[in-house]
C-alpha cells in the first residue's frame, strides 16, 4: 500500500509538471506573437487556452495577466483580461491598478472609481494608501469635493514616491476644485469700452494688446480720412467698415477668449492630476 501511495504522488507530480510546462510553452508562444505585433492573434490564442477547464487557478491567472499586460502595453485595452485575475494571485493588485489607469486615462471616471471601490483592501499598508490616493484623485477629477476631502484626510504613506504625490495632490487639488470661470459678459463689455481689455481680463494679455493696437490704428486712420476727406468719401467708408469689423470682432473674441482660457486651464490641470495619479502606480509595480 505504501508503494502505491508513493507511485500515485510521483505520477501526480509528473502530471502537474507537464501541465505547468504546457502553460509555460503557451505563455512563451503568446510572448512571441506579441513580439511580432500580432495582438489579435495573442487574444485569439489566449482565449483558446483559457477555455481549457483543466487549468488550475494559478495557471489561469498567469495567462490572464500576461495577455492583459501585453494588451495594456500595446493599445491600453488589457482591462478585460486583467480584471479577471483572482484576488489570490500575486498579480492581483497590479492587474487592478492598471485596469483602473486604463479607464482613468480614457476619462471613464465612473468605471475607474468602480474598479477601485471593488478592489480588496490589502494587508500591505502602502497598497491601501495607494488605493486612497487614487480614489482622492478621481474625486478631484470628478469635482466631488466631499469624496476628495473625506479620502485625502487619511493620507499617511511612508513610501517616498507616493508620499510626494500625496503632498502634491493636497496642494493642487483645492486650486482645481475651486477654479471659477470668468464672465463672458464682463469680458465683452470691457472690450466694448476699451478694445482688447476683455482679453486682458480673460488672461490673454498678448492677444488683448494686439487687439488694442489693431482697433486703435484703424480708428486713427478712419479719423484722419474723415477729417481730411469727409464722412462720405470712399476711403473713409472702406476704413470705417474695416474698423467696425475689427471692433465687433474684438468684442466677440473677448467673449470666446473666456471659454478658451477656461478650457485650457481645465485641460492643463486635468493632465497634471492624471500624470500624478499614474506616477505612484508605476513606482509600485513596474
Amino acid at each position: 500500500m505504501k508503494y502505491l501511495i508513493v507511485l500515485f504522488v510521483f505520477l501526480s507530480g509528473l502530471h502537474v509538471s507537464a501541465q505547468n510546462a504546457g502553460v509555460n510553452r503557451n505563455i512563451d508562444f503568446i510572448l512571441h506573437l506579441s513580439s511580432v505585433g500580432s495582438m489579435d492573434e495573442v487574444k485569439e490564442y489566449s482565449n483558446t487556452i483559457l477555455s481549457d477547464t483543466s487549468l488550475t487557478n494559478d495557471q489561469r491567472d498567469s495567462l490572464l495577466f500576461v495577455t492583459g499586460w501585453l494588451c495594456h502595453l500595446d493599445s491600453k485595452s488589457g482591462a478585460p483580461y486583467l480584471m479577471k485575475v483572482s484576488p489570490e494571485s500575486g498579480f492581483y493588485y497590479k492587474s487592478r491598478f492598471y485596469s483602473y489607469l486604463e479607464k482613468m486615462e480614457k476619462a471613464e471616471l465612473d468605471s475607474a472609481l468602480a474598479i477601485l471601490d471593488s478592489t480588496y483592501e490589502s494587508s500591505n499598508h502602502e497598497i491601501n494608501q495607494l488605493l486612497l490616493f487614487e480614489k482622492a484623485g478621481i474625486g478631484v477629477l470628478k469635482k466631488n469635493k466631499e469624496a476628495y476631502y473625506s479620502t485625502s484626510r487619511k493620507f499617511n504613506s511612508d513610501h517616498d514616491v507616493l508620499r510626494a504625490e500625496q503632498q502634491t495632490l493636497l496642494s493642487t487639488a483645492p486650486l482645481y476644485l475651486n477654479m471659477k470661470r470668468k464672465s463672458p459678459v464682463v469680458a465683452g463689455t470691457l472690450s466694448a469700452i476699451v478694445p482688447g481689455s476683455g482679453k486682458f481680463y480673460a488672461g490673454n494679455r498678448a492677444q488683448g494688446l494686439a487687439a488694442l493696437i489693431r482697433v486703435a490704428a484703424l480708428g486713427g486712420i478712419v479719423y484722419e480720412n474723415w477729417r481730411n476727406h469727409g464722412l462720405t468719401h470712399p476711403q473713409t467708408l472702406i476704413f470705417g467698415g474695416l474698423f467696425s469689423v475689427f471692433y465687433v470682432g474684438n468684442i466677440w473674441g473677448s467673449v470666446l477668449s473666456v471659454q478658451t482660457v477656461w478650457n485650457e486651464k481645465q485641460l492643463e490641470q486635468k493632465h497634471n492630476i492624471t500624470v500624478g495619479l499614474r506616477v505612484p502606480v508605476d513606482a509600485f509595480f513596474k
